[in-house]
């Protein structure tokens, strides 16, 4: 009796072996020049081991450039497995002996699982968790089923100023009086239904002023005409002139007559 029941609770034991693997199953430690320190199958397994191992995630920022906070954030908004159709040929990074990164040529090949970002960029190898860039994609997001890129800050808008219009003291008063009439316009009470004057209906009423001012400058700037002389002048001087030769004429035929 006692012999069946041992019987009993070996076989039980040992199908409960069978179904339920162990926690050293589960964590395989990866293999030799991993960046991981167990083989990683899951977004989440590579997250885990970034958040709760440093040296984990001391490779990975010094890889990337960026903080593990960061690249922890990354990997669980970004990434997803992916199995590749196709040979792809990459360059993958792996520990080396001296614990430095080094790099190398790889083919990856068809039907592989690789850790790859939701626009489909390859970024790390399931398993073994070696990166196969150095940088890391555009940040995505995922809105509805459908990926998103994060637009970038919008540039700035150059003003141009236009150049100061100085006016010459005679030409003030044309000018003020411009502007005042615009900003009677401007200041009219608004009637119900009807809008305010536009900068298009203001400049339409100081146009004519300005052109004035340009006007009164191009004409003090010109020099004065030389004057004239009248025909009536010319008429007078040429009969003064006639009437003193005349004069001496008959002085010098008298003068003659006497002698």
């Amino acid at each position: 009796m006692l012999k069946r029941l041992a019987s009993v609770l070996a076989l039980t034991a040992l199908v409960l072996g069978w179904g339920v693997p162990s926690a050293a199953a589960q964590r395989r430690p990866a293999r030799a020049g991993s960046f991981v320190r167990y083989s990683v199958q899951s977004v989440d397994d590579l997250v885990n081991q970034i958040q709760n191992d440093p040296a984990v995630a001391k490779r990975y920022a010094t890889h990337f450039g960026t903080s593990s906070e960061k690249l922890a954030s990354y990997f669980r908004q970004n990434l997803t497995v992916v199995t590749l159709k196709s040979p792809v040929k990459v360059r993958t990074y792996f520990i080396s002996k001296n614990g430095r990164i080094a790099s190398k040529q790889r083919v990856l090949a068809a039907g592989r699982q690789v850790f790859a970002t939701l626009a489909g960029d390859l970024l790390i190898e399931t398993d073994c968790g070696n990166p196969v860039t150095r940088t890391l994609p555009a940040v995505k997001t995922k809105v509805k089923g459908t990926t998103e890129e994060v637009p970038p800050a919008p540039a700035p808008v150059e003003v141009l100023t236009p150049p100061a219009v100085t006016a010459g003291p005679e030409t003030a008063e044309v000018f003020e009086e411009a502007a005042a009439r615009s900003v009677e316009v401007a200041a009219e009470p608004l009637v119900e239904g009807v809008s305010a004057p536009s900068f298009l209906q203001i400049a339409e009423a100081v146009a004519p002023a300005l052109a004035g001012l340009h006007y009164v400058q191009t004409r003090k700037a010109a020099p004065p005409p030389p004057p004239i002389p009248e025909p009536s002048s010319l008429v007078s001087l040429g009969l003064a002139c006639s009437a003193v030769t005349s004069t001496r004429i008959a002085l010098r035929r008298r003068c003659r007559m006497r002698k």
